[in-house]
């Protein structure tokens, strides 16, 4: 049967052409209920599947393929996967786990690990892709553009005006930060004047996209995207940086007073309809009456108490909403706090509110190891520096756009839905491609 269909259809050729329909989807992916609690995001979950299914009899006809679909860089992703299956083993509640950490496994399976494999015969694919993702991304702005005008551009509807494509204003505006540093970063290297116009074009809409979305956490990566380029352009090496880092961190450790005081002075408030921008973003740093950020902080402290609970293993991936309440402390609950997780308050979605403290309290240690793998391992391919190393502009690049997102992840957790997983994975499978690419004298002397 698996030959015949080898004979009749191209299957690497037909997953070249399913990641096309994918990236053009997913900015159009929408939730629809099924029987039950259950949902589904559609069309981009079952076409996922159907990936999945394509790949997967593509091994089994051609067996030797197998170790075309592990890169050289596994050990980045795979303690992901197995923090995902150890959480699962040992969760608290086992059928939300597995949902969880299936739905999860096919986001890797398809966005890294296929997609890697197909990059390594076409590595401009995913900048293919990543234009498709983009053109859809931008018209769903448009769209949200027209619907803000027609509320008098008040910005208490800014949260609402992406549905039923992005749920949550935060959502498009983590995505539109990735997009922006991306294609502000690339490379400009075709002679075709248009194409570099376009994007340059794409990353300022895209920037301008991030404003739209009046996301606190959004604006202030792209801050952090501009240090990250700040610090390739002067040239700093990776001990530079590291020596960097510990540095910033005593700074903030001897000065933390002063900053706690600085942040209780903070009275700026998010949800102030006569705020400007700049006032808006200066309230993320308003821990006293900010409902917003004090909920966020319930939640946090109400993770990290679950982490000092169960270590090892954590409740399981996805338990978090239904596992935090009792964590929870009074003095930092609010009127947007949950008391039951099968009722939720407006405006009181989210779990973790943080991709870290969600690892923590549903993967325990496994889980956090995981997360400083991957930051230590891309941080580590990104910044060293080497004569004759053609493709590190687009490893720049490539880290650029993940740095807005790895700031993003103190704040909120997205990785779960289809249109940040594809952005997250993505990128890390095109760094990984770029990486392997490197002429093998200059790999001994980087490895």
């Amino acid at each position: 049967m698996f030959n015949w269909l080898s004979e009749k259809i191209d299957l690497v050729r037909l997953q070249f052409l399913l990641l096309q329909l994918l990236a053009l989807t997913l900015p159009f992916s929408f939730e629809i209920s099924l029987q039950g609690d259950n949902k589904l995001l559609f069309p981009t979950e079952p076409l996922m599947i159907f990936v999945a299914l394509v790949v997967v009899a593509d091994l089994l006809i051609r067996p030797g393929s197998l170790g075309d679909l592990i890169p050289d860089k596994w050990w980045l992703v795979i303690p992901f996967a197995a923090a995902l299956l150890i959480g699962s083993v040992f969760s608290e509640m086992k059928i939300v786990s597995v949902k969880f950490t299936s739905v999860n496994l096919l986001y890797i399976l398809i966005f890294f690990f296929t997609l890697q494999r197909l990059l390594n015969r076409r590595p401009e694919f995913f900048v293919n892709l990543l234009s498709l993702y983009t053109a859809g991304f931008l018209v769903i702005g448009l769209l949200a553009l027209y619907r803000y005008g027609t509320y008098d551009w008040n910005p208490v509807v800014v949260k609402a005006i992406f549905q039923p494509f992005y749920k949550d204003h935060t959502i498009y505006g983590a995505t539109a930060a990735i997009l922006s540093a991306f294609w502000l970063s690339y490379p400009l290297k075709d002679r075709i004047m248009t194409l570099k116009a376009g994007q340059v074009m794409a990353g300022l809409a895209a920037a301008g996209a991030v404003l739209l979305s009046y996301s606190r956490a959004a604006m202030l990566s792209i801050l952090v995207f501009l240090a990250i380029r700040i610090l390739f352009l002067i040239g700093v090496r990776l001990w530079q940086l590291a020596a960097l880092s510990v540095a910033g961190l005593a700074i903030l450790l001897l000065n933390s007073q002063p900053l706690l005081d600085r942040l209780n002075a903070n009275h700026f408030d998010s949800g102030d309809r006569q705020s400007d921008l700049i006032e808006h973003t200066l309230s993320a740093g308003n821990v006293n009456t900010d409902v917003s950020n004090r909920e966020r902080l319930n939640r946090w402290i109400s993770g990290l108490s679950m982490f000092a609970g169960k270590p090892a293993t954590g409740f399981g991936p996805g338990t978090y909403q239904f596992e935090y309440i009792p964590y929870q402390k009074q003095e930092f609950m609010t009127r947007l706090s949950v008391t039951d997780p099968y009722h939720i308050p407006d405006n009181s979605g989210g779990t973790a509110h943080s991709e870290y403290v969600l690892a923590l309290s549903e993967s325990g240690v496994p889980g956090i190891l995981a997360w400083l793998i991957l930051l230590g391992g891309l941080t580590g391919i990104s910044f060293r520096k080497r004569p004759g190393w053609p493709n590190r502009g687009y490893i720049v690049a490539g880290y650029a756009a993940l740095s807005t997102y790895f700031f993003h992840a103190f704040f909120n957790n997205f990785l779960n839905t289809d249109k940040l997983a594809f952005l997250f994975w993505g990128l890390i499978a095109w760094i990984c491609v770029n990486y392997s690419n490197i002429p093998s004298d200059e790999k001994r002397i980087l490895s």
